[in-house]
């Protein structure tokens, strides 16, 4: 079976924005206006009385591609993108301990002098991945191994009866 994407064949969208603009393209923050013109808005709801705020903050020769909470560390994912190589700032705003710059699979640890803003260089189109120890460690993720504690009690008996060998939903026959 061919796939479209791969022939070229079938209907593609492809969206753009014109960004005008009288300063250098890097002054102008074009790369950081195309990140946010393709990310999805991010819904955040308000609470009365407390003001938003950015725990995170980077120079703009970098843009945060991800940040994550696994066990003890943040993870952030950062890349250079102006294409020169220069020095490029993080300010985190949580509470950490110390921070160290790895490879892509989280080895080769260098240590990050500073805290909680930290300063290092960058080469051209790099990315740059850094954990950051926190104070704690998140509770480890549970997997859900039986639906029991999600079901009501009057349905339990009918999932009890579910062949997951048959398509569809419980319960599935008499």
């Amino acid at each position: 079976m061919t796939n479209p994407w791969l022939t070229g064949k079938g209907k593609h969208v492809l969206q753009f924005a014109l960004m005008p603009h009288e300063a250098e393209w890097a002054e102008a923050r074009i790369p950081q206006a195309a990140w946010e013109y393709n990310s999805a808005p991010v819904q955040m709801d308000a609470r009365a009385g407390v003001a938003a705020r950015s725990y995170l903050e980077t120079s703009d020769n970098v843009i945060v591609e991800s940040m994550r909470r696994e066990g003890d560390h943040v993870v952030l994912r950062l890349v250079e993108v102006f294409g020169v190589a220069g020095e490029a700032r993080v300010r985190l705003s949580l509470p950490h301990k110390e921070a160290v710059m790895t490879d892509l699979a989280g080895r080769g640890a260098t240590p990050l002098q500073g805290g909680p803003e930290y300063r290092f260089a960058v080469r051209a189109q790099q990315i740059v991945t850094i954990h950051l120890r926190t104070v704690s460690a998140v509770a480890e993720e549970v997997p859900v191994t039986e639906w029991d504690k999600f079901v009501p009690e009057q349905k339990l008996a009918a999932l009890h009866r579910y062949d997951p060998s048959l398509i569809g939903h419980p319960p599935f026959g008499g």
